[in-house]
């Protein structure tokens, strides 16, 4: 009988792309941390947390319309996480930047 080796769920895949990504972001490496983000989405496109922290490496590299994006995308993946999205932005230093993500999540 052959010896099977079960390859790693997309899941797996995505969450090993996701720890490297805030590896990245302590490094400071943001453009590498947004590809990173990127990669796990893509194996995991219905993760609302992955589109959270590629949100927030957006603002931190002030892709501002890149970051409303996907915490819109979050919101809508995961309705009751929309507060959790908003205080992120309303944590960053872009304080008008929160006032335009919080009218604009009204109209979601």
């Amino acid at each position: 009988m052959a010896l099977q080796i079960e390859k790693p769920s997309n899941r797996e895949l995505s969450l090993e792309r996701s720890k490297l990504a805030t590896h990245a972001c302590q490094r400071g490496a943001f453009d590498e941390a947004a590809l990173l983000y990127t990669e796990a989405i893509s194996l995991d496109p219905n993760n609302h947390v992955l589109y959270t922290n590629r949100s927030a490496v957006y603002l931190k590299t002030k892709q501002y319309d890149l970051a409303l994006e996907d915490g819109k995308k979050a919101a809508e993946l995961k309705p009751n996480w929309q507060k959790a999205v908003k205080e992120a932005f309303c944590g960053s230093s872009t304080f008008n930047y929160c006032v335009v993500f919080v009218i604009r999540s009204i109209r979601i």
